[in-house]
C-alpha cells in the first residue's frame, strides 16, 4: 500500500539531544518546562543510551536518535530553529552521505532502553 509511519517527536521536544538545562526557561513557557522535566526526569535510560551511542561512534544524539528512526522505517518528523539543526537532521537521515548506520545491536540496545523508560513503560507500543 506504501503506507509509511511518521514518528513524532523523534528526539523527544529537544529533550534527547541535551538542548534544555535548568536555567532555560521562562514563565511564558511553564507548559512546556514542565513535560520536559518530565522526560528529563522519567526517560533517563533511553537519554542515556542515545548519548552512549552518539559517545562511542563520534555523533550527537540528534543524528543517534533520527537514524534510529530511519534504520526502523519510520519518516521522524523534526523541528528546527536555526541551520545548524537542520543540517543536523539532515546528518541524521543523510549519515554523513551513507556512510553510517547504527548497527543492529545498537538498535536494539536503544529499543530496550525505551521499552524501559517511563513514556513506553506505561503502554506505548514501539513499532
Amino acid at each position: 500500500m506504501g503506507i509509511q509511519v511518521c514518528g513524532y517527536h523523534p528526539l523527544g521536544s529537544g529533550v534527547l539531544t541535551g538542548a534544555y538545562n535548568d536555567g532555560w526557561f521562562s514563565k511564558a513557557m511553564q507548559s512546556k518546562s514542565t513535560r520536559v522535566r518530565w522526560y528529563q526526569k522519567n526517560c533517563a535510560p533511553i537519554n542515556n543510551a542515545v548519548r552512549d551511542v552518539g559517545d562511542r561512534r563520534g555523533k550527537s544524539a540528534a543524528y543517534v536518535a533520527i537514524n534510529w528512526c530511519v534504520c526502523k522505517g519510520i519518516i521522524p518528523l523534526c523541528a528546527a530553529r536555526n541551520r545548524e539543526q537542520v543540517l543536523e537532521a539532515v546528518g541524521g537521515f543523510e549519515g554523513d552521505g551513507g556512510s553510517w548506520r547504527l548497527t543492529e545491536s545498537e538498535a536494539n540496545g536503544l529499543y530496550e532502553a525505551a521499552a524501559a523508560s517511563a513514556e513506553f513503560a506505561m503502554g506505548f507500543e514501539l513499532i
